[in-house]
């Protein structure tokens, strides 16, 4: 009967507070439809947008746990239409279509972000997408991203150390001594 009423009163609550305590209590108790119906009605009660990307990356990442990935990935594509440039859902749902074994999908979230981000952001999100193509086995394209964020500002050091680090993997000596002789030219310049 208590739960049953503690449904009821979730199914109506506004209350954030209320709602997020109720997750908790049948989370404890093992009671994952009920922690679901929870998680559901605060990403529809949300107060602000941040609050629903927030709650909704916690429903994906519930469907996910309980074995329901097709529902997940669902709600991160819903959440990565909605909200294309807001970075923290890129980087979660780019981890999340990872860890779903979607790579060409994740990689495809990277590039499809980077060519609307600029600054700090985009040079971020250049250097995890070629990390996560040379993850995916995809050196030659991981490579020719760092070789273009390299071309943009060739005193980054830590674009040059990947790029330097992604030849050396690939057993690219030729091109590996090539950047290196032109960074001593160009530091010697």
């Amino acid at each position: 009967d208590a739960l049953a009423m503690l449904r009821t009163e979730v199914s109506r609550s506004r209350d954030v507070s209320f709602l997020e305590s109720v997750r908790d209590l049948f989370r404890g108790i093992l009671r994952p439809e009920d922690e679901q119906q929870v998680i559901e009605r605060l990403a529809a009660v949300a107060r602000d947008e941040r609050e629903a990307m927030m709650y909704r990356l916690q429903l994906a990442s519930f469907l996910e746990r309980h074995g329901q990935v097709d529902r997940a990935v669902s709600v991160i594509d819903k959440l990565t239409s909605e909200y294309p440039t807001n970075l923290g859902v890129v980087e979660e749902s780019a981890q999340f279509y990872w860890r779903a074994g979607l790579m060409d999908r994740s990689l495809d979230l990277y590039k499809r972000t980077l060519a609307r981000a600029a600054g700090a952001s985009r040079r971020s999100l250049t250097l995890q997408l070629a990390r996560r193509q040379g993850d995916a086995g995809k050196s030659a394209e991981a490579e020719a991203t760092l070789r273009a964020l390299y071309a943009e500002n060739r005193s980054d050091t830590e674009v040059f150390s990947r790029l330097a680090g992604t030849r050396g993997a690939a057993n690219k000596l030729d091109g590996l001594a090539a950047l290196c002789q032109d960074a001593f030219k160009e530091a010697r310049d």
